[in-house]
Formats: structure tokens, sequence, C-alpha cells
């Protein structure tokens, strides 16, 4: 299958220039389940198996952890082409809600977090397109891809 409207190269893997965004998947104000999970499922195997999605976006804050949930469960085993991008350093403390938390400690931990619960390799967003990083010039590059322990 072409995947819509072509594609380009994420992290050395070519996919669909088209990607589906999951923050709108979760309950109301980003916040918690859908009210309609088995609907919210469908959406995404839709946008994958039917339509030649091949990027999906998500973030730990969606939910929070919702969309992940909603990801790994529709789509795992993940097909070969797919990427799944997951973004860290907000907090939701609360419907609406969102906070930059950019602490070193905690983004190492939700990343670790984030693979687990999506059980594939994970990326870190370049630190320029993410307000809530703080690393330091002497920690690791962005992570292009790993699994998770």
């Amino acid at each position: 299958m072409t995947p819509p409207a072509g594609t380009i190269t994420i992290a050395g893997k070519n996919v669909s220039r088209l990607g589906f965004g999951t923050m709108r998947l979760t309950g109301p104000g980003t916040w918690g389940h859908p009210d309609d999970f088995e609907t919210a499922v469908s959406v995404l195997r839709q946008a994958v198996h039917t339509y030649g999605i091949t990027h999906i976006d998500t973030a730990d804050a969606y939910g929070p952890h919702t969309a992940e949930l909603l990801v790994r469960h529709a789509l795992y085993p993940y097909p070969d082409d797919l990427l799944i991008a997951t973004k860290v350093g907000m907090v939701r403390p609360a419907p609406d809600v969102w906070a930059p938390h950019g602490h070193p400690v905690y983004l190492r931990a939700i990343v670790k977090t984030c693979g687990l619960m999506l059980d594939q390799g994970i990326g870190l967003v370049p630190r320029r397109m993410s307000p809530g990083l703080k690393w330091r010039s002497s920690d690791p590059g962005p992570v292009r891809t790993r699994r998770a322990p």
C-alpha cells in the first residue's frame, strides 16, 4: 500500500508523511480513558491497517499514559514498518492542565516507563523541540531506538 501523502524519514526509518496523533483518543481534557474504548482501538487499527499510516504520535501526558496503552492494545505486535513517536517532559496534574518537567532523572525514568508500556524501542525528542528538557551537555544525545529493559 502506498502511504498517504508519500513518505519521510524519521530516525532513519521511512514512514508515512501523514501520521496519526493520539491526543484526542483520550477522555475529556486529554485526561483518562475514552468513553468508548473499542472505538478508539478501532480508529487506531484503521489508521494503520486500512489507510497505511506508519507513524503514530503519542505522549506519556496523553491520559496520562492512556494513549500509549490504547496504541499497544490496538496494534501490538507492531508491524515492522510502524514508528511510534512518544514525547516526554510534560506532566498532567489534572484535566486540561499541562506543566513542563524536564529534570534529567524524571526524563530518564519516564522514557523507561513509556518503553515498557509500549513494549517497543523508543527515542528521545531532540532537545531544541521540547521546552521541558534540561539535559547537560555531558548527557548522551538523543536515543534513536532501543528496547526497554
